[in-house]
């Protein structure tokens, strides 16, 4: 099982043992893991990605059918060096989908992930190229900012102890190759856009910037380095303002910070699939 983000093995007899690996593997990367040979379990019946509900799985104690099932892709199981199909029989799967087949090369995020930046000052230009599936839906975030997408448009709204203080809003422009003459439109369409945050202005592709309403007042102290979300926040984040806000569904590209694309090495992530962007 997979506990933390950290691949755990349980193994029940006569005695209870437990063995939990150092490293991170929730991280939206393929990875291997292998049982080594040893003597012939006693059940006649593997579960791939999660069990039964009860009480098909009456074998399985309660501690590990509340574990919840796997979300992911998995592929290549083999079982004694024997490949083993998990779709060859529709009796033997229960809502089993597919990987995307044809991918490229940006990171996607379904809806429940999130990625986190650490250090950013915050007078530093954040731009962020992304496709998005939905209308709605967080792209970046911080303590007094948030850029969002709101119907269709894209939306940066500064606010201070809850309370907005400004707000800036622009459609899209048809994909940033063609913003010349394309006309305004929605950002959920499929198309890649890129919209920057700098200081009170919204950029988004080519269009010319928007300004926050009312104009932003630069007369406190400068604040201290901030965490910056991408495509969402944990719940119950207390940087955010209250509304529902929804996480970000679609591909992000890249992500720039004072002018420097920040690799998502160097972020933390959270269920973000790396280099999994299903191609239109």
């Amino acid at each position: 099982m997979i506990r933390d983000g950290k691949l755990k093995l349980v193994v029940r007899g006569r005695k209870r043992r437990e063995l939990a690996l150092d490293a991170f593997v929730a991280d939206g990367t393929w990875r291997s893991s292998a049982r080594a040979p040893g003597p012939p379990p006693r059940a006649h019946r593997l579960y791939v990605g999660g069990a039964p509900p009860p009480p098909a799985a009456r074998m399985l104690p309660p501690a590990i059918s509340r574990v919840g099932g796997f979300v992911g892709c998995v592929r290549r199981v083999s079982v004694n060096n024997r490949a083993e199909d998990l779709v060859r029989d529709a009796r033997d799967h229960h809502a089993v989908g597919q990987c995307f087949p044809d991918v490229e090369q940006a990171a996607y995020f379904a809806g429940d992930a999130y990625a986190a930046v650490n250090g950013v000052e915050e007078s530093a230009e954040v731009r962020i190229k992304f496709r998005s599936s939905a209308p709605r839906g967080i792209l970046l975030a911080a303590e007094g900012l948030l850029l969002e997408l709101r119907d269709g448009k894209v939306v940066l709204t500064r606010y201070s102890e809850g309370s907005e203080t400004g707000r800036a809003e622009s459609w899209g422009a048809g994909g940033e190759e063609g913003a010349g003459g394309a006309g305004a439109r929605a950002v959920c369409d499929g198309r890649w856009h890129v919209a920057g945050v700098r200081g009170a202005a919204l950029s988004v592709d080519r269009l010319p910037p928007a300004r926050l309403t009312p104009a932003l007042l630069h007369d406190a102290a400068p604040a201290p380095p901030r965490l910056l979300y991408v495509a969402g926040a944990p719940e119950g984040t207390a940087d955010l303002p209250d509304g529902g806000r929804e996480n970000f569904k679609g591909c992000i590209a890249e992500v720039w910070v004072g002018g420097r694309a920040v690799s998502w090495s160097e972020m933390k992530t959270h269920n973000v699939l790396l280099d999994s962007c299903p191609k239109r």
